[in-house]
């Protein structure tokens, strides 16, 4: 077994002042996931919160990757999975013993329940808030994957995900979630799950996944090799292709589709992270008739990622529904729309919301026949087609932008820590963009995000973030004459759970 060792810790180049997190994540470092590398390391910093990272090396990764938001600690590397989560569990716990009294103004942790007993044990002692960040019910899923997997996955690891999974549920629900200062969940879907398991609702906070609009429309100059799409009516998927995805079914979609569209093209963009997974869909491809029909791309970078899928006539988007994907925020729905590319997705909570509020697509059952006759109908209407991507990138504009949920989340922070909030510029486009520059966002309501008059301009936006109440505000303008910097002082929290 090989081990990469440690990288020594980053020094911050985030915000010098305001309040810093600790954030501890399961994910491997460069992270793909934009709730982390956008919304924490681009959008808070921007309203005053640096976020301190605990990852682990994600594989052959580049030791010298920076974290702009503040500091980077990663875990060492192992040859094995099981020594892999081990490493990174008790690198978890140093981290947690090194952090000291005036360091951090709170301690997070995401979709880690060990960690996170330990992670709120520390804060207690620490005099801090303790925050959980929810993205999926990882509990359930190491179960699943045990249960569907069985021995093949050996019998050590077999153990260790249905012991991991079982203990961790209730750990989780039962001690962990109860005693946060405030959990950050996926969706609202999610929040009345555990609403349902007696979590306080005042204490949730729904943020679902967004994206970042003005990156997603800039056209860069990447090249891509799309030959092998050429003369070819091309639906496409963008995102893991990990078995529970299902992501067979769609072979069997375009197999349908074939009858009566014979230059049919399913475009995959992504991969699966366990070969295991690689292989059993070019079995089912090859078992179904259609490895001809498909051009695979594997991992790409982001912006060669939309490159891709901008050959796409169709984004599709497949979320099984079951306890494990029902509570999810879909995000390639959401960069489909920015992309103005239409979707057809199935009748996932989230995603059966934004393209009914959006129009930008349709959602089905999860059904054959369904499936290709929503793709059909669409490539047989180019005016429909048009419409629908006509109005995907003003959807996301208005609502899923990482600029506007930022905004709306570092609200909630502030809200939480007791500290000022600084909403530099007003310029950004997105959620809670306003008609001139100036003004003060608050929260008049539960759901709602709305501006404090200030003079004669606003600023109003529809939350999707969550409760919280603004106590003070003043604003204080700068040098530029364009530009008005907000500072709102909010309630102080309390580190009691």
């Amino acid at each position: 077994m090989t081990q990469t060792p440690s990288s020594p810790p980053s020094q911050p180049t985030g915000p010098a002042e305001g309040p810093r997190l600790l954030y501890l994540i399961p994910d491997g470092f460069p992270t793909h996931r934009p709730d982390v590398t956008v919304l924490f390391g681009q959008e808070l910093p921007r309203h005053g919160i640096s976020t301190d990272l605990v990852a682990q090396q994600a594989p052959n990764s580049d030791l010298n990757a920076g974290w702009g938001a503040g500091r980077l600690d990663l875990a060492p590397r192992c040859g094995s999975a099981v020594r892999n989560q081990v490493t990174s569990f008790f690198h978890d716990l140093r981290r947690l013993w090194r952090a000291r009294p005036g360091d951090y103004a709170a301690i997070q942790v995401r979709d880690k329940a060990f960690a996170g007993l330990f992670g709120l044990m520390r804060a207690r002692m620490l005099g801090v808030p303790f925050f959980y960040w929810a993205s999926f019910p990882i509990c359930e899923s190491f179960v699943a994957i045990a249960r569907q997997q069985g021995l093949r996955l050996g019998l050590l690891r077999w153990a260790f995900l249905t012991l991991k999974g079982h203990i961790g549920k209730r750990l989780l629900y039962r001690w962990l979630m109860p005693r946060c200062n405030h959990v950050f969940v996926q969706s609202d879907r999610m929040k009345e799950e555990l609403v349902a398991r007696g979590i306080r609702p005042d204490r949730l906070t729904p943020v679902p996944m967004g994206v970042d609009l003005d990156r997603a429309t800039r056209r860069t100059e990447v090249r891509i090799d799309a030959s092998r799409l050429a003369s070819r009516r091309v639906i496409g998927y963008l995102g893991t292709l990990e078995r529970a995805r299902r992501i067979d079914f769609l072979f069997e979609v375009v197999a349908e589709l074939r009858k009566t569209i014979p230059d049919i093209c399913l475009l995959l963009v992504g991969d699966a992270e366990e070969a295991e997974d690689r292989r059993f869909l070019v079995e089912r491809a090859a078992e179904i008739g259609v490895t001809d029909c498909i051009v695979h791309t594997g991992w790409v970078p982001s912006d060669a990622a939309w490159a891709w899928m901008r050959r796409a006539e169709i984004g599709l988007s497949l979320f099984p529904r079951g306890e494990l994907l029902d509570s999810a925020s879909p995000t390639k729905v959401v960069e489909y729309l920015a992309l103005g590319i239409p979707v057809v997705g199935n009748d996932q909570p989230d995603q059966q919301q934004v393209l009914r509020d959006s129009g930008a697509g349709l959602s089905v059952p999860m059904e054959v026949g369904g499936f290709a006759e929503a793709i059909s109908s669409i490539l047989a209407s180019p005016e429909r087609a048009a419409a629908m991507a006509k109005a995907g990138p003003p959807f996301v504009r208005a609502h899923r932008t990482y600029a506007g949920l930022g905004r709306e989340l570092a609200v909630v922070y502030h809200r939480l820590l007791g500290t000022s909030l600084a909403v530099p510029g007003f310029g950004d486009t997105g959620l809670g963009r306003p008609t001139r520059a100036g003004g003060v966002s608050t929260v008049v309501g539960p759901n709602t995000l709305s501006a404090a008059s200030l003079g004669p301009s606003t600023l109003s936006a529809p939350s999707v973030i969550g409760p919280c109440t603004v106590a003070a505000a003043s604003v204080t303008p700068t040098a530029n004459t364009h530009t008005t910097t907000t500072r709102v002082q909010v309630g102080p929290h309390s580190a009691r759970g």
